[in-house]
Formats: C-alpha cells, structure tokens, sequence
C-alpha cells in the first residue's frame, strides 16, 4: 500500500552546527572533512607528543562552522603565531600545514606566481624533513628503551637535528620567496594570503629552532641516564 511507504522530505533549511553537535547528520557537508584530521590530534595525545589542551588548541578554532566562509584562509592561530605559553613539547601534527600549503584552488589563483611556487616547494621540503626527523627521533627513543649502544641512539638523534636544521632552513627560504613578491604580482585576496603564509613560514621556522634544543636537551637526558644505570649496575 502507499500508505506504507516511507515519504521522503526534501531538507530545505541550512544544516545546523552548534558547539555541542560539530558535526551534522549528512554525510557530504563540509563539517566531516575533518574527522580525520580529530583522529590525528587524538593519536597524538595518546602518544604523548601533544597535551589535550594543546591539541584542543590547535584545533577547535578550525572546526566549521554555521555560515563559515570555505573561501577564506582559516589556520590554527598556534601555526600562525608563536604559543605564549609553555608546551609539553614542540613536536606537533603536519597535517594541517600540508593541506594549507597544498591547497592549489587558493593558492594559485587567480594565476601561478614563480614566487609563490618556489616558496610552496620550500615548504613541502621543510614538512618532509620534519616527518623523517620524527620518525628519526622515535627510533632514537625507542634505542634508549631498548638499553641500546650509546652510538646507535646518538647515530638516530643527530639524524633527526640535521633533518631539523634542513627544515627550518627550508621555512626560511620560503618565508623569502613570499616577502620578494610586488604588490602588482597577486589580487588583494592572494596577496593577504601570500603574507599569512610567510608569518606561517617564519613561526615554524622559530618552532623548529626550539624544537632542535629539545631534541638535544632530551639526548643529553638519555646519555646520563644510562650513564647512572651503568652505575648501578656495576
């Protein structure tokens, strides 16, 4: 019978997101783009590479939004500008500045700019030295857990600060590229976004100096731990 059958009723008003429901009941609305990015911040706190207060910071000031305008250049001010406070450790989850840094429908419009192309290529290198710096640094860790040779671990964690290095370097240089574009190069939009990148650039390149003498305090922290365990042991 008709009767029987569900009736399907079209949804006509705007989906509603509120602070308590982030994310809505359709499945192709822009608020679930960043279920993996939450996943991420997650398994990072789990790890212990992140607090949850950090982690909240970096990410509750970038979840969508009633009304949210997609078109603008929405970042976590803590990618932006430096923490003023203190943080449990300087390492922290790349994927929203990769998807910033990739994002070609903003960033290459309304035209490619050789500045802005070599200062993306700058970036993409500076977030791959990172990602092989951490997994350097993990390897290191996980040696020092192990009651590894002092070598092997000094081998891992001296990797992972050349790879620092290189990162920060690659900041640098693109923060260049960007600050050497003439205001005729871009539109107003480009343009505006072009320096929030470079303050971008310039704040991780700050995070990576920091980062580098955490690493290397955490060494030094590692060698005089084995150094009282072979104490006690002897």
């Amino acid at each position: 019978m008709l009767s029987d059958r569900p009736i399907s009723i079209p949804l006509e008003n705007d989906l509603v997101h509120t602070d308590h429901d982030l994310f809505c009941s359709d499945p192709t609305s822009p608020c679930h783009e960043q279920h993996d990015a939450l996943d991420s911040l997650a398994q990072h706190v789990q790890d212990g590479l992140l607090t949850p207060d950090e982690a909240t910071r970096m990410d509750t000031r970038t979840l969508p939004t009633s009304g949210q305008d997609r078109d603008t250049f929405e970042i976590s001010p803590a990618l932006e500008e430096s923490s003023p406070t203190p943080l449990s450790t300087h390492w922290i989850p790349l994927h929203e500045l990769i998807a910033h840094w990739t994002a070609v429908d903003t960033l290459l419009l309304p035209a490619p700019v050789a500045p802005l192309l070599t200062a993306i290529g700058h970036a993409l290198f500076a977030l791959s030295r990172e990602t092989r710096a951490l997994r350097l640094y993990t390897l290191a860790w996980q040696k020092q857990q192990w009651h590894a040779p002092r070598a092997v671990t000094n081998s891992r964690s001296q990797q992972a600060v050349r790879h620092l290095h290189e990162a920060a370097h690659h900041w640098s240089r693109a923060a260049f590229s960007l600050d050497s574009l003439l205001p005729t190069d871009l539109d107003p939009q480009a343009s505006a976004r072009a320096r929030q990148l470079s303050r971008i650039a310039r704040t991780q390149q700050e995070r990576l100096w920091a980062l580098t003498e955490e690493v290397i305090a955490d060494v030094e922290t590692w060698c005089a731990q084995q150094g009282q365990d072979k104490e006690v042991s002897a």
